[in-house]
C-alpha cells in the first residue's frame, strides 16, 4: 500500500490509465478486506454510473497529484485507516460488522445520505 491515503480530487495512475479520487470505502476483494478509491476517468470525470470504478488501494500504483486535504480531512483519512487496520484478517461476518461501523462513523460525520 501507499504510504498514505490520497484524499478526494487526487489523481492516481492504475497501471497505465489516470483516474481521479472521488470517494473511499472499505470492500471485500478476491484477496482481503480493505480500503479502496472510488475512482472516475481522468480528465473526463463523472459521465455515468458505468465509469465509476471501485479499486483497492494497494492497486494503486502512483499518487500522481495530491488533492487539498484540509485538518478535517486529515482525521477523516485518519478513521479510514484505523478502520482498515482493524479489518484486516476478519472474516465475511466480522467484514459486515466493520462495514456497519464504518457507516455509522460516516452518519457521525455528516457524511451519509439516509
Amino acid at each position: 500500500m501507499l504510504d498514505k491515503l490520497a484524499p478526494i480530487g487526487s489523481i492516481v495512475r492504475v497501471q497505465d490509465v489516470l483516474l481521479v479520487v472521488v470517494g473511499h470505502r472499505m470492500a471485500r476483494d478476491e484477496q482481503e478486506i480493505g480500503l479502496c478509491y472510488l475512482l472516475v476517468p481522468y480528465p473526463l470525470g463523472f459521465v455515468r454510473a458505468q465509469n465509476l470504478s471501485i479499486t483497492p488501494v494497494r492497486k494503486v500504483d502512483e499518487v500522481v497529484f495530491t488533492g487539498l486535504c484540509t485538518e478535517e480531512g486529515m482525521n477523516y483519512l485518519a478513521g479510514l485507516s484505523e478502520a482498515a487496520e482493524s479489518a484486516k484478517g476478519v472474516g465475511y461476518h466480522d467484514y459486515a460488522d466493520a462495514v456497519l461501523a464504518f457507516n455509522n462513523y460516516l452518519k457521525e460525520e455528516g457524511a451519509a445520505n439516509e
